[in-house]
């Protein structure tokens, strides 16, 4: 007699449900991974911030897109753009 024989198979039942169980995982953990991957690959970090528009002005700036005078004055521009916010929201 096999030594892992018992009365209803090999492993019996306990067997059969736990061979499930892990096939379950696995399978689980498989799509879960692919997920992951996918979320990663297309969405970039998790913790990623939105670009403000003043950071944008300034990249502008550094690559000598615009002038300094066009930098100022939009920079002054967005300046009374957020006053203008800041009081209507209160």
């Amino acid at each position: 007699m096999h030594m892992f024989y018992w009365p209803g198979g090999y492993f019996g039942w306990g067997g059969m449900i736990i061979s499930m169980l892990f096939w379950l995982l696995f399978v689980g953990g498989l799509i879960y991974f692919v997920f992951w991957l996918v979320r990663r690959g297309a969405g970039g970090p998790v913790n990623y911030r939105a670009e403000s528009a003043m950071d944008i002005l300034k990249k502008r700036y550094a690559s000598g897109e615009i002038t300094r005078e066009q930098f100022l004055s939009i920079k002054e521009e967005l300046k009374e753009g957020n006053k203008e916010k800041q009081e209507n929201d209160l």
